[in-house]
């Protein structure tokens, strides 16, 4: 390497090696995965919410698992890649639906829509919200975002392979 770039080639070695060692005790020390962003889908036209990567987001539970939504408790069924049923006390009744319904209205899931949850991992279980526009969040050095998640923290709006900032119009330059 040459002398006027070793200073530089010496930082970049060392933040790659923080990263990769970050990773691994992340990996290797996961209880769970902080913060869980799911889409919300449906199967036979009932709300569902897709889970993100397993392989890219370790630490993502199995089986049923405790939730805090809107101050009520529930118990939340993460299955392969997705949670499908939410259920309240002692009662099997799926509540997902009502629930994905009231925050998002009858379109919750339908194709064409966009919503998403967010789970937050808290020391009694997770605690589901909706993941809104105006979602509080700032960017975290060495975390994963999805790719329609990332303009949102520069003031654009993610539009497929094209980032508009918000009142852009094509031609408007």
């Amino acid at each position: 390497m040459p002398p006027s770039l070793r200073e530089s080639g010496a930082e970049l070695v060392r933040e790659l090696a923080e990263w990769r060692l970050a990773r691994y005790v992340r990996r290797a020390g996961a209880a769970g995965a902080p913060r869980i962003v799911c889409k919300v889908s449906h199967t036979n036209g009932k709300p569902i919410l897709f889970l993100p990567s397993r392989a890219r987001n370790p630490g993502i539970p199995e089986g049923w698992v405790e939730v805090t939504a809107d101050g009520e408790t529930y118990q939340a069924k993460f299955v392969k890649i997705a949670v499908n049923v939410m259920t309240r006390g002692s009662s099997d009744t799926n509540v997902l639906p009502d629930l994905m319904h009231k925050w998002f209205g009858p379109n919750a899931g339908l194709p064409g829509t966009t919503f998403q949850v967010v789970f937050e991992q808290s020391p009694d279980g997770y605690i589901l919200s909706p993941q809104s526009e105006t979602h509080e969040r700032k960017l975290t050095l060495w975390e994963r975002y999805p790719r329609a998640e990332v303009p949102k923290f520069f003031g654009f709006e993610f539009a497929g392979f094209e980032l508009a900032a918000p009142g852009w119009a094509p031609g408007q330059g």
